[in-house]
């Protein structure tokens, strides 16, 4: 015997009722107890790079650039005051922390060692000469003169000029003294070149005179 078909008596079946759903807080008008997102700031871009084709490594954007002395530097002292010697003025005092802040006036040097410091009755007396960084003596070592050569001296320097300097280098008694090269820091803005240039020289290590062995050149900055 056929079974019967089935009549779906479930689809007739009442659904469920929701319940309704409860109305939530009201909407906190726009700009009152929000947050808003600050505008975004433009800055300046952290490292350079130069054309793909050069395949040069990137550059550091220098910040603290020490090139640039600080006002009345170069009219601190009388004679030929240059932005090369604020460098090793603030390389020296950087390495040696005296004075903690070499920013500030007067720009004479710290407590161990004097800038522009005279020799010998300086320029005033036949035979003198005005050491430009004069270290004083300490338990390991003796008075350290550090002159500094620029490019002026390398490269339009006379035979007498250069003579001249260095019979006052050999024939200073009880005071070592000892060329740094300008060439060898002034393209390093952040002084880090010129503080191991300072350092080297405060141990008594010095580098070859270009104007003797005829390795001159010209640094831009």
């Amino acid at each position: 015997m056929a079974r019967p078909p089935s009549i779906g008596i479930d689809k007739y079946k009442p659904k469920p009722v929701k319940p309704p759903k409860t109305p939530g807080p009201p909407r906190t008008p726009a700009g009152l107890g929000r947050r808003k997102t600050p505008a975004q700031v433009t800055r300046e871009p952290i490292r350079m790079y130069g054309p793909r084709i050069l395949k040069r490594f990137a550059e550091l954007v220098v910040v603290n650039d020490w090139s640039v002395p600080p006002p009345g530097f170069l009219g601190s002292h009388k004679g030929t005051i240059s932005a090369d010697e604020w460098m090793v003025y603030a390389a020296l005092a950087l390495v040696k922390n005296d004075p903690p802040n070499p920013r500030q006036p007067p720009f004479t040097g710290g407590v161990t060692w004097q800038y522009q410091a005279p020799l010998g009755g300086g320029r005033l007396t036949r035979g003198g000469q005005v050491c430009d960084f004069l270290i004083a003596a300490s338990q390991y070592s003796s008075p350290i003169c550090i002159r500094l050569q620029t490019a002026w001296h390398d490269l339009l320097a006379t035979p007498q000029k250069i003579q001249k300097d260095l019979y006052l280098k050999t024939h200073s008694q009880g005071i070592k003294v000892i060329d740094i090269n300008s060439k060898d820091f002034v393209w390093d803005k952040t002084l880090r070149a010129a503080c191991r240039i300072v350092a080297n020289a405060l141990s008594g290590r010095e580098s070859y005179s270009p104007a003797l062995f005829g390795t001159s050149s010209r640094v831009k900055r």
